[in-house]
């Protein structure tokens, strides 16, 4: 018989080729019918991970609505939208559905169609290279029965797209491989190279897939003296860093820092770690479920006793191969399919390894994998052409359909416990949730601070359907911690809910926090909703919240300050509240940032009857003006009352003066604003009190950033962002305090929060510019040198980052982590003995 192993993929097609293209198209399009059927009849609200990914994506179609390719600050901010390991590839892919289907959770699920495409081709072509053309459609075929495989299909995860993803890769490289041809070797190592950098902006620790088939790469290349290939290879690297490098050059210490969390959250879920036997045979006691025992067993069943025939027919065992009833194959082609079946074993061995290292577990970190263990399953059910050896896989296909189906759409009284039945029950109220909150607040962006966090009701999901609308309503969860006094005093919004509120952790740490905001006479009930499940899922609002927004008759041209309310005094330390009212134009009050400087008496001798001051900067509305999708006349006139509070220092009180400069955050106009006159107002007239604006407080971490307090900074500063989930009081506090910094060249107290403003963006050079002018004010402080060093270690100038240490450990050597950072900058000039010193 004439062996039909297939050509490589730049020669003459094969006959079948035609024939083999309809059936994969046959197979993607029933399965997508499938797929589409299942997302029609399932009602269920997204859970944690779904809901992250699908408001990933929604903030990338956000940003793609008006690319702006040629300006640095619009590819920065796409960038930064993915700063995780998380990578943004996948959510960029799901955006043309988006724009194509509309905004929704399956909506975006139709990406996966793409990628089944992507898959079916990818795992085709490979067993058609490696074996022969039937072995790659039933390995196709395979990809989509596996039930984990399936399952993912209807599902917003990035894994199922990084396994397509990672399988076209693979299947390049295989091809790459075994080219001899130097043209198509060039062509295809460029194809892998763009490929590979895709794979590296879907997900960072994707790469670990292919480290032991580098590794064995590597072994053939220097064993067969085919230095172009390692050449190729080079390039190809090369060109994946084009791809992939600028996000991995703005994100990758929060790439290290996210994936060293999620390993921790591993450990929170009770996970096996790598030094545990159960942790090594984790994903092996998965694989039945992940392939099912059908697809598993009966090849190797075929595999095992083909083998035995054919030993006992002739007399000796053979090498794996494929035989018909009468003919087999030569002694190279069978030497060249256990060569192939290395590979993919290496590739499998490989992977299992890395991700049984992981504390992270879950069956879908693996699913890269079974593209390949298809291959192989495939290869077991063809490799012998005997009549009742295709019945049996025929037979073995149907019973897959059949479970996989069941599974999918349960009949009544032939399955129960479905694992991925839809959901037909009752929806879940989170659009009226965020409707209501939406209605309430027409004009701001708002924050819901949650406290449950269930798989139907948590932060993540109710965040989606928030950026659903219009990005207007955003949602935090709020975690039992020393600061839930300041979280109760610091937003407008909560959920909390009767019944189970959290899933990983006890109860009752969260019910005391509920209760705090329950109980808090400053907020009252604002809705509440029955859920399937019978528990109630309840709506707080703040009686008096600290933005408040009505509509005005007449709007001038310049933004007024129309009253000042406030107490006779403060009390030593404690936050002094304000009532600003302001009107204007929306577009004006939108863009707004006010420059406030307050001025009072000292009051110990000999400053008595001095004046000094203090600041209370921020975006008009505290930069929450927001319409949503509502049309506004930017010349419509709006009032905005603000309920504030501000930190006076403790030896100033009153007489207060203010003085107040506008400043427009689009077009840098700045004009001053007058004053009227301060009115005096009791305490229930501006009471209850609320925490401090975030701008404030942001200036006064710029102090303890100045006294090496960098711990202590970075724990409040998680607090803040929590409040304001899109971090635009970073923006404010930047532009204001620039602004300053023009006015008071010389004032280090101003240029400290600036640079903290500046660093917390991830804005490098502007962060670089303040910290390097800092040296020239505070050149005596080494906690300045330290920073510095940082970040220049960030931006990947070791040498520069060691003279900036340098400073530091003359000033000061006994700084924490200074010998560390310093062993880096000397990593990052290849100078090892160096940094083997400082370790």
């Amino acid at each position: 018989m004439k062996h039909r192993f297939s050509r490589r993929f730049w020669e003459p097609a094969l006959p079948g080729v035609p024939q083999d293209a309809i059936v994969l198209g046959s197979l993607w399009v029933i399965s997508s019918l499938v797929t589409c059927m299942w997302l029609w009849l399932d009602h269920a609200v997204p859970s944690w991970d779904d809901s992250a990914h699908l408001s990933g994506a929604l903030g990338y179609w956000q940003i793609l609505q008006k690319p702006d390719l040629f300006a640095d600050t619009w590819w920065t901010t796409l960038w930064q939208k993915a700063p995780s390991y998380r990578a943004p590839f996948i959510y960029i892919a799901t955006v043309p559905f988006l724009n194509l289907f509309g905004r929704g959770a399956d909506q975006a699920i139709l990406v996966n169609l793409l990628f089944s495409a992507i898959l079916l081709l990818s795992v085709y072509q490979m067993g058609r290279h490696l074996f022969d053309r039937q072995t790659g459609l039933w390995a196709a075929g395979l990809c989509l029965l596996f039930p984990e495989l399936a399952t993912l299909q209807t599902h917003y995860l990035l894994d199922y797209g990084i396994t397509a993803l990672v399988a076209f890769t693979f299947a390049d490289v295989t091809l790459w491989r075994d080219a001899y041809r130097p043209r198509a070797s060039w062509v295809l190592s460029v194809i892998w190279g763009v490929s590979f950098g895709v794979i590296m902006l879907a997900k960072a620790t994707s790469f670990l897939f292919f480290v032991f088939p580098a590794l064995w790469l590597l072994v053939e290349v220097v064993r067969d003296r085919r230095w172009l290939k390692l050449l190729q290879a080079i390039v190809a690297l090369l060109i994946a860093w084009l791809v992939c490098g600028a996000w991995y050059r703005l994100n990758w210490l929060t790439i290290i820092t996210s994936a060293i969390t999620a390993n921790g959250v591993g450990v929170a879920e009770g996970d096996p770690g790598f030094r545990t036997l159960e942790g090594w045979l984790y994903y092996w006691k998965a694989l039945p479920g992940s392939v099912s025992y059908p697809l598993l067993l009966v090849p190797i069943g075929c595999f095992l006793a083909g083998w035995l025939l054919q030993t006992l027919r002739y007399g000796r065992s053979q090498p794996v191969t494929q035989l018909d009833e009468t003919d087999g194959v030569s002694e190279k082609q069978q030497t060249a399919a256990g060569r192939n079946l290395r590979w993919l074993a290496v590739f499998c061995v490989g992977g299992y390894v890395f991700c049984s290292l992981s504390t992270n577990k879950d069956t879908r970190f693996i699913t890269p994998l079974l593209p390949m263990l298809a291959l192989i399953l495939a290869y077991g059910l063809t490799r012998w052409r005997y009549r009742w050896v295709a019945g049996l896989r025929w037979a073995t296909a149907i019973v897959s359909i059949v479970l996989l189906l069941l599974s999918w759409f349960p009949i009544a009284g032939l399955i129960t416990g479905a694992k991925n039945a839809p959901d037909q029950g009752t929806p879940f109220p989170h659009e009226q949730v965020i409707a209501a909150v939406a209605d309430a607040d027409p004009y701001l962006r708002s924050t819901i601070g949650m406290v449950p966090n269930t798989a139907q009701i948590n932060p993540f999901n109710m965040d989606f359907y928030g950026r659903l609308a219009a990005f207007q309503v955003y949602t935090r969860e709020l975690m039992p911690s020393r600061s839930n006094a300041q979280d109760v005093r610091s937003m407008s919004w909560y959920l909390t809910k009767s019944g189970q509120l959290g899933a990983l952790e006890k109860d009752s740490a969260r019910q005391a926090l509920q209760a705090q905001i329950e109980q808090n006479p400053a907020l009252e009930l604002h809705r509440s909703w029955m859920l399937p499940n019978n528990e109630q899922l309840r709506l707080y609002h703040r009686q008096t919240p600290p933005i408040a927004v009505e509509v005005a008759s007449i709007a001038s041209d310049k933004v007024k300050l129309e009253a000042v309310t406030l107490l006779p005094s403060a009390a030593p330390n404690a936050p002094l509240p304000v009532v600003y009212q302001w009107s204007g134009s929306w577009e004006q009050l939108q863009q707004g940032i006010v420059i406030l400087t307050w001025y009072g008496k000292t009051q110990p001798e000999p400053l008595l009857g001095k004046e000094a001051r203090w600041f209370h900067d921020h975006g008009i509305g505290l930069g929450q003006l927001y319409a949503g999708d509502r049309t506004v006349n930017p010349k419509q006139g709006f009032r905005i009352v603000e309920r504030l509070a501000m930190v006076p220092p403790s030896t100033l009180a009153a007489p207060y003066r203010l003085e107040a400069v506008y400043l427009n955050r689009q077009t840098g106009e700045t004009y001053p604003l007058s004053v009227p006159p301060i009115r005096i107002g009791n305490t229930s007239a501006i009471k209850p009190l609320i925490e401090p604006d975030l701008t404030v407080q942001l200036y006064q971490l710029g102090e303890y950033l100045a006294q090496g307090q960098f711990d202590a900074v970075m724990q409040q500063v998680g607090r803040l962002n929590l409040y304001d989930p899109i971090g635009d009081y970073l923006v404010q506090a930047e532009q204001a305090l620039t602004y300053r910094l023009q006015q008071e060249p010389q004032n280090q107290a101003i240029a400290y929060p600036l640079a903290l403003s500046q660093a917390l963006q991830r804005r490098v050079q502007p962060t670089l510019k303040t910290l390097e002018y800092l040296t020239g004010l505070d050149a005596q402080n080494p906690h300045l040198w330290m920073y510095l060093g940082i970040v220049r270690l960030y931006d990947w100038q070791g040498q520069a980052a060691e003279q900036a240490l340098n400073m530091a450990e003359q000033l000061q050597p006994s700084l924490p982590d200074l010998k560390l950072m310093r062993a880096i900058a000397a990593a990052m000039q290849l100078n090892l003995s160096k940094t083997l010193t400082l370790l």
